[in-house]
């Protein structure tokens, strides 16, 4: 199994588009708060994401919250974490998803045995108006592939 120790910046020729799988929120409710006052850059938290084992489809709730409007596109990566969580593996990478837009479904690099997963997802905030990196976050979840 390889693993892949950085983060690979988006300098380099590598191309970032907003991710033609992102929509707008299904629900009619709310999510985050409607802070008129920006106080930095929103991000979303989760605890757990739970798939089918043995594929590679999932179903997710990726999403940049509204709160970040005209301020912050965001990317997501599921990575994987060895036994050691010194390493990982990268089984998902978002295009840009814009404030207010969510991606459901999620294509993984291969599909997991069942089990419980150690993972996180990294969030990477882009500014929107030039696309420059700014500062991330790494949120460490649990992965249920059943």
């Amino acid at each position: 199994m390889e693993y892949n120790y950085k983060y690979l910046s988006p300098q380099g020729g590598v191309s970032l588009n907003v991710d033609p799988y992102s929509e707008h929120e299904r629900s009619t409710e709310k999510s985050g708060s409607q802070n008129s006052e920006k106080q930095g850059i929103a991000i979303p938290g989760f605890a757990e994401i739970t798939i089918n084992a043995d594929s590679t489809e999932a179903e997710a709730d990726l999403f940049n919250p509204e709160d970040n409007a005209g301020l912050y596109y965001v990317t997501f990566e599921l990575r994987l974490f060895d036994e050691s969580e010194n390493a990982y593996e990268t089984l998902y990478t978002s295009g840009l998803v814009e404030p207010g837009r969510h991606i459901y479904s999620i294509e993984l690099s291969r599909p997991l045995e069942k089990g419980v997963y150690s993972a996180v997802i990294h969030v990477q905030p882009y500014y929107i108006n030039d696309k420059r990196p700014t500062n991330n976050a790494d949120i460490k979840i649990k992965l249920i592939a059943e």
